[in-house]
């Protein structure tokens, strides 16, 4: 077989899902798994203690800590409420102000090691933001500091302010039914244990204490998933217009996940009996509750292997990762940042490996994860020129330069449509859309009949979408077409893509001010 024939064999397995009747299909299977899932699932559609949108009205200085797949971030953030900083209503005013915030990579051997190391380097972290922040600090909050968390995995909840951990995926091994709020307490008391054993040193030697102090008291209340803070924080900081509405949370980046406003019926009474009286927030929509999806995880996949999209790579990549993560993302596998650029590297070895004028595999195609997603996404959006590539891709013989470029588009391109399909399926159960049969919805269609224009605001995060434009776009268009030829009643809807800046900071910040104002009103 030539290189043309196992090339074309190869995009045809990508792209052969990618059209309207294949992705169709895909949503309405999709919208149907998930309504089966949030009725039953104890692993997915998780409600969080949150009851519609935020007011506008949240204030307040809050430590707001973002733990990823990829890097931790701490920072301060100050929210001013919806007339912001020096009052007024104009699309400048100051709404959020962000201090003091740091970054960084979580190594792997945290991700392995005991969950008592990664939250003790967690508290280390924090207690350097506040080091830097601390002469800014009021009286009151140098004795006790309010905190907000977003915590990028699987979490069950029934108070704001306390989670338990799920299996977590995206390459930690920590086990499950973890308590986050005292595990991230107890790594940050580790730090003040040590900071007044400094105090009580200096002091003993007379030494100078303007560099040593007490850390301020940490009071945790409020955690969230990555999914729900991006939501929220789009909902906080946004002033939508009449027509324009925050409909869900998207991450596309390591890994993928989202939140969306779902009614109470759409669970079983196990599933929010012990969560009903701790919800919070302000919101038309009092009955929606906001849920953490869980939709990579199995059997959220099955629609797939149902229209038999995923191809023998897509397995390969499967049988290669631990045991215990075999079978259990497929949706991710096929669509997240965290595996794009294993496949294409094993399209590569695939086809250097049966010859077709290739006479050696390069040692980067032998190793597996060698290939980035980034180094993908690049080539993906390259037009021709297969002297343009840039490294790993730089080096290799020009045969197998000329395959590159495709491949990589192919793979980025069906993670966007996939993507799409399952964000129209979770807003079609949401009874956002509706998705009813190709033909005989439209036929009923009266064209003289003037549709409400909506724009339904889909806030996102995560690198691959918001590092590639053209994933972005792609991701865009096939959602509208979808709904645009899925039913009448869709006319006049459009979806838009919005990027949450800083989503997972400023949301667990939001969320932190939303629980003390609920508090406030309170006593």
């Amino acid at each position: 077989m030539g290189a043309d024939a196992t090339l074309d064999t190869a995009l045809s397995a990508f792209t052969d899902c990618i059209k309207y009747t294949c992705l169709h299909t895909l949503a309405v299977k999709v919208s149907d798994k998930f309504r089966q899932l949030a009725l039953s699932s104890e692993q997915h559609f998780l409600p969080m203690p949150v009851r519609g949108l935020p007011s506008g009205e949240e204030t307040g200085k809050f430590i707001s800590i973002d733990v990823g797949g990829t890097n931790l971030r701490v920072g301060f953030v100050e929210l001013f409420g919806k007339d912001g900083l020096d009052g007024g209503d104009g699309p400048s005013r100051e709404l959020i102000r962000k201090a003091h915030e740091r970054s960084w990579p979580i190594e792997d051997h945290l991700k392995v090691d005991k969950a008592e190391d990664l939250f003790a380097w967690i508290g280390a972290c924090i207690t350097d933001v506040i080091r830097s922040g601390y002469a800014e600090l009021s009286a009151a909050e140098k004795e006790e500091l309010f905190i907000g968390i977003t915590f990028s995995f699987p979490m069950t909840q029934t108070l704001l302010g306390e989670a338990t951990l799920l299996p977590m995926g995206k390459g930690f091994a920590i086990t499950s039914n973890l308590n986050l709020g005292k595990m991230l307490l107890a790594g940050y008391q580790r730090q003040c244990d040590a900071a007044e054993a400094n105090v009580v040193n200096m002091a003993k030697s007379s030494a100078s204490l303007e560099a040593s102090y007490k850390l301020p008291k940490l009071k945790l209340v409020a955690i969230a998933n990555d999914t729900i803070s991006t939501f929220i924080s789009v909902a906080y900081a946004v002033k939508a217009r009449p027509n324009s509405r925050t409909a869900m949370g998207l991450i596309a980046g390591t890994g993928t996940n989202a939140a969306i406003p779902l009614r109470l019926d759409y669970f079983s009474s196990s599933k929010t009996a012990h969560s009903r009286t701790s919800f919070i927030g302000d919101s038309a929509e009092a009955d929606a509750i906001v849920t953490n999806t869980e939709w990579s995880v199995h059997p959220t996949g099955d629609p797939l292997f149902e229209l038999d999209i995923p191809t023998k790579w897509d397995k390969q990549l499967d049988e290669h990762l631990p045991p215990n993560f075999r079978g259990f993302q497929p949706f991710e596998y096929m669509t997240a940042g965290r595996y794009l650029g294993e496949i294409v590297r094993l399209v590569l070895h695939d086809i250097v490996s049966h010859g077709n004028g290739m006479d050696k595999i390069l040692p980067l195609l032998i190793t597996q994860n060698s290939i980035s997603t980034a180094s993908v996404a690049a080539a993906a959006a390259l037009d021709s020129d297969v002297n343009s590539l840039a490294e790993p891709f730089a080096k290799f013989p020009t045969a197998l330069k000329a395959i590159v470029q495709p491949i990589s588009k192919a793979v980025m391109d069906r993670s966007a449509a996939l993507m799409a399909a399952y964000v129209v399926g979770l807003l079609a159960l949401a009874g956002d859309i509706t998705l009813q049969g190709l033909n005989d919805e439209l036929a009923k269609r009266n064209k003289d009949e003037d549709f409400v224009e909506e724009e339904l605001v889909v806030a996102y995060t995560g690198g691959l979408i918001s590092s590639n434009p053209g994933y972005r776009q792609s991701c865009e268009y096939w959602m509208n077409e979808l709904i645009r030829n899925s039913s009448w009643r869709n006319q006049g809807k459009q979806i838009v893509l919005k990027e949450a800046l800083d989503g997972g900071v400023i949301g667990a910040a939001v969320l932190a001010g939303t629980a003390m104002r609920s508090r406030a009103e309170l006593t």
